[in-house]
This record gives structure tokens, C-alpha cells and sequence, in this order.
């Protein structure tokens, strides 16, 4: 994650036992976010991605309004 500077700041911030709960607003930017295959997805889907391999006990909540 070195050239995500923000990621790390989160992580680092969470530190990596983080079991809490992460929100990402506006989710439908994170198109087609598939972990493990994450070269399919948009940028935002591929950092969603990395966030949660880096905090995998986080509870994590996608939330949109677009319909």
C-alpha cells in the first residue's frame, strides 16, 4: 500500500486487530469490486479492495442512495 498514502494513514490509524466499522458512502463508485480480481474494477473499487484485506475483521457497510 505505499502508494496509497491515505490507506495507510487509515490503517495505521485502525491498526490491523481493527473490528469496527467502516462506512463507505457513495458505494456505487466502487464498481465491480472483486477481491482477488480487483484488476476488473474502477480505481475507488480497487482501494475499497485494499482496505479491506487490511482490516479483515473491520465490519464493513456499503451505502448509496443512487437507485
Amino acid at each position: 500500500m505505499d502508494t496509497h498514502h491515505w490507506l495507510d494513514q487509515i490503517v495505521k490509524w485502525c491498526r490491523e486487530d481493527f473490528d469496527g466499522c467502516i462506512i463507505f458512502d457513495e458505494c456505487h463508485r466502487a464498481k465491480n469490486c472483486v477481491p482477488g480480481d480487483e484488476d476488473k474494477g474502477s480505481k475507488i473499487a480497487k482501494n475499497v479492495c485494499r482496505l479491506q484485506r487490511a482490516l479483515p475483521q473491520a465490519r464493513v457497510l456499503y451505502w448509496s442512495q443512487t437507485s
